[in-house]
């Protein structure tokens, strides 16, 4: 479960989507739909109604002038939508 999920997305978007009863997560590039709900649901204990997933690509950036490189590494995001709207996930879980 830990090596599927590895972290929650706090992002403004996402936070107006908690109220909605939609969570996005940072999780494993190898991890499909079938195998993200389970994680959830045992973690969480909540019910899943979908999951939604896309993939985020590798980015490199130099700033002008300077010999500085960054790297963002590709990752998989999901989004998570629960049956119960109201419910909401403990998110400390994950910390463990």
């Amino acid at each position: 479960m830990y090596t599927i999920i590895k972290k929650a997305i706090a992002t403004e978007k996402g936070f107006k989507n908690q109220d909605k009863g939609r969570w996005t997560f940072q999780v494993a590039n190898d991890a499909n739909k079938i195998e993200i709900k389970e994680a959830v649901e045992k973690l969480f204990g909540v019910e899943v109604d979908s999951v939604t997933t896309s993939n985020q690509r590798a980015k490199e950036r130099q700033v002008r002038g300077s010999r500085i490189h960054t790297r963002r590494k590709p990752a998989k995001i999901a989004r998570v939508s629960l049956k119960d709207k109201k419910a909401h996930i403990d998110l400390s879980k994950l910390n463990k």
